[in-house]
């Protein structure tokens, strides 16, 4: 099977401790086709340190550290948004544990 990720999250299936290597159900050379797989497409999403692909996490948080300072920051009416690549995006906040994850997503609207 190649990956699904990142468009969908790969179903992959556990060997148990009685499964034998040659198991029909859960095929050993597989499991390491399957997992190696994802793990390639976790390693393209994440990016290598300074990347230049503009899909990958790590290039779209570099641009967003060097906005610090900018000008391209603003707040409005308590809702935050950031000029990202030309574009203004609404940053959404939200609270799990004692971490803040942030998401943005692109709008269309004019902010002075």
């Amino acid at each position: 099977m190649a990956t699904d990720f990142p468009t969908s999250l790969d179903a992959l299936t556990n060997p148990t401790p009685s499964d034998n290597l040659d198991s029909g159900a859960v095929p050993h050379a597989s499991q390491h086709a399957n997992i190696n797989d994802a793990m390639e497409a976790v390693q393209a999403k994440v990016g290598v340190d300074n990347s230049a692909v503009t899909t990958s996490l790590d290039y779209k948080i570099r641009q967003l550290e060097g906005l610090a300072g900018s000008g391209n920051f603003a707040v409005y009416l308590g809702e935050g948004y950031v000029k990202f690549a030309g574009l203004w995006h609404k940053i959404i906040a939200e609270a799990q544990g004692e971490a803040v994850v942030l998401a943005l997503e692109q709008v269309g609207i004019a902010i002075p």
